[in-house]
């Protein structure tokens, strides 16, 4: 049997996290204090973005040269 704040039941997930909201009193920042976290940018994010790189670019590039093997064959062995 689940309870109302089950990690399975997701209205329950939600309604709990809107009471939070609505109870927590709203904290307010001086109107220069404008300063925000800068994310930072390491060495497993340049392996993410070229495993990405090779996942967009590469099926283009083995369908290229499907291509210009198949206009190959067919030039070579059709119009002899």
């Amino acid at each position: 049997m689940q309870g109302r704040n089950s990690y399975e039941d997701e209205l329950a997930r939600r309604r709990a996290l809107r009471d939070l909201k609505n109870t927590e009193p709203a904290a307010e920042k001086p109107p220069g204090d404008t300063e925000e976290e800068m994310p930072k940018f390491g060495w497993s994010d340049i392996f993410a973005m070229t495993i990405a790189a090779y996942q967009v670019l590469f099926p283009m590039l083995l369908i290229m040269v499907g291509a210009m093997v198949g206009g190959y064959l067919i030039f070579r062995f059709v119009f002899r």
